[in-house]
């Protein structure tokens, strides 16, 4: 693996030398990912932030979509750090703000962009997949709430 490739792949925190979640987000739509993260936008809003960022981060059944394999990741609209994340809880206290995709494409600034206006909204990019290396087509979902960028992303 290259190192911008490593790097990235890394900072996602989609591959850090473990087991994979089992995924099978190629099957998701954009419909599943925006009602994903409104049902967890939903749990935070009766739970509160610590509970959903906690839930989030031990991969709880509530606030994902195993069904298709997604999972929602959080950041801070400002700062851009990422506070939970449903693959790898690792990723917690990373600055996503600078991540750029395989193509040099700042996608995750142009997330909080959106997340900062209070809009909700698509980004697409493309990123390694952990298991073939291959470069894939994806598209995320950003919702802003409270001050944080609630995402979670599907192929295209």
């Amino acid at each position: 693996m290259n190192r911008r490739l490593a790097i990235w792949t890394c900072a996602l925190g989609l591959s850090v030398g473990g087991a994979l979640p089992a995924r099978a987000d190629s099957h998701a739509g954009r419909a599943d990912a925006e009602a994903l993260v409104r049902r967890v936008i939903a749990y935070y809003q009766a739970n509160g932030r610590d509970k959903t960022l906690a839930a989030i981060n031990a991969h709880s059944s509530a606030v994902s979509d195993e069904a298709h394999g997604l999972y929602v990741y959080v950041s801070d609209v400002h700062s851009g750090k990422s506070l939970a994340h449903g693959s790898n809880a690792q990723m917690v206290g990373v600055d996503f703000s600078r991540i750029r995709d395989t193509e040099g494409k700042p996608f995750v600034a142009e997330l909080l962009t959106l997340a900062r206006a209070g809009k909700s909204g698509w980004v697409d990019h493309t990123r390694p997949n952990p298991a073939t290396k291959q470069i894939e087509n994806k598209s995320t979902y950003v919702q802003a709430f409270d001050g944080l960028a609630f995402c979670a992303a599907v192929s295209r």
